[in-house]
């Protein structure tokens, strides 16, 4: 029961960008996004439904818009946990916002840059900063919290009552 209470708190503090998140707050809300996706995803094949905007259907986009804040703030309040600004989200943000501004100044001419050798290895190489970034990003989210209070605030996990200060 209280993997279910941590993995639905980031959506009583959706807007909250302060203080600090633990391991099972992160992971349960993260894992709960996860098998409410697949559930979305598997009801929009198995009835044929319609995709809207970015290839996500008429479930799994109010999905992605209901737990983006709550998911961008509790991983905000996780990488607090470990010490780091909540900017270190945006690890795997930049590679992407690089090869939107790439690609956007293109021609018109469709994916016929994606077989140009240049175009290419831009792709290549703006993929692999976004998985490097993905990957620092998901080292950082495991690592375990400063014990006791840091800059962020206090331990998610020891919290600081009157008995025990």
């Amino acid at each position: 029961m209280l993997i279910i209470r941590q993995a639905l708190r980031p959506f009583a503090r959706f807007v909250d960008f302060s203080g600090r998140a633990s391991r099972a707050e992160f992971w349960g809300f993260t894992l709960l996004v996860v098998v409410l996706g697949l559930i979305a995803v598997g009801i929009e094949l198995r009835f044929a439904l319609p995709r809207l905007d970015l290839a996500l259907g008429p479930l799994t986009l109010p999905l992605a818009v209901a737990t983006f804040v709550p998911g961008l703030a509790v991983q905000t309040r996780r990488l607090h946990d470990v010490g780091l600004s909540g900017w270190w989200a945006l690890i795997t943000w930049g590679p992407y916002i690089a090869s939107l501004l790439y690609y956007s100044g293109q021609s018109s001419a469709g994916l016929s840059m994606m077989f140009d050798p240049g175009g290419m290895s831009v792709m290549l190489l703006l993929n692999a900063l976004q998985a490097l970034g993905a990957f620092a990003l998901i080292s950082l989210l495991f690592q375990r919290g400063w014990r006791g209070r840091n800059a962020y605030g206090d331990d998610p996990c020891r919290p600081v009552t009157p008995l025990t200060a």
